[in-house]
């Protein structure tokens, strides 16, 4: 379980990372990025520590470097903010990147679904698709305290979310088709285990069914300038997005299934 949620918890900050860099510094307030980055602070702190487990010595060494030059984006004057924040962005998100491409080798096995490759490709959808749907909740709030903010930004939020699902949804086929997803693990309980996993996996192709819907109605908002239907839709796509993800990392960690 530990290892799930050190997973889970890294691809959700990655992913909140690369997604705002969608955003200009220059249309929205200083604030909302020091929001989302004290967001994936605790998020890659709390990641450190489980992976840690007591021992400095077991410490991500990738993810504590960006951990730190994020940290810096707090310091940097207001006049040098725009300039500076995008380039850190892009440093960051590289190196901790590095330790998401060493956990996809620790964990990758003989079959193409499995492989480092296939596996790396995997977890930046998860990270991205579960990022996304975060950071595009939080805008939809300061679109209560800024009206003249531009809608495009909600809108390009909308399509990112979209063809990031509808990517997730075809590297699924594969595992799908090649792999067993019922292969019982030795000294399981045939009975508890099939309930079980079949549970997880019907949890996880409903929240992407459920997800599926709410993208378009979330448009739709947008399009009408309705920014507090869209900011609920988005609370409850969030709350898919993460569940979603979540399932998929613990079949991937657990059974060497990307779904």
């Amino acid at each position: 379980m530990t290892d799930i949620l050190y997973h889970f918890l890294h691809h959700l900050g990655w992913g909140m990372l690369l997604s705002l860099m969608l955003i200009p510094p220059r249309l929205i307030a200083r604030s909302f990025y020091l929001v989302n980055l004290a967001a994936i602070l605790a998020l890659w702190a709390t990641a450190l520590a489980l992976r840690a487990d007591g021992s400095w010595a077991a410490l991500d060494p990738w993810t504590l470097t960006a951990s730190l030059l994020l940290l810096l984006c707090a310091f940097v004057p207001p006049e040098k903010f725009e300039r500076v924040l995008l380039a850190l962005f892009a440093v960051a998100a590289a190196i901790s990147a590095v330790s998401i491409w060493a956990d996809s080798r620790l964990l990758a096995g003989d079959e193409i679904y499995n492989s480092t490759v296939f596996l790396l490709f995997s977890f930046a959808l998860s990270g991205l698709l579960a990022g996304a749907t975060m950071v595009a909740m939080i805008l939809g709030h300061y679109y209560l305290v800024t009206p003249e903010l531009s809608f495009g930004l909600l809108g390009r939020f909308t399509w990112f979310i979209g063809i990031l699902m509808g990517l997730r949804v075809l590297i699924m086929i594969v595992p799908l088709s090649q792999g067993d997803v019922f292969a019982r693990p030795e000294g399981a309980h045939a009975a508890i285990f099939f309930v079980d996993h079949l549970a997880f996996l019907m949890q996880r192709l409903l929240s992407l069914v459920f997800l599926a819907l709410l993208v378009p109605m979330v448009a739709d908002c947008v399009k009408r300038r309705a920014n507090q239907s869209a900011t609920g839709l988005l609370y409850v796509a969030s709350f898919l997005a993460l569940m979603g993800e979540g399932v998929a990392i613990y079949f991937t960690v657990s059974y060497g299934l990307p779904l």
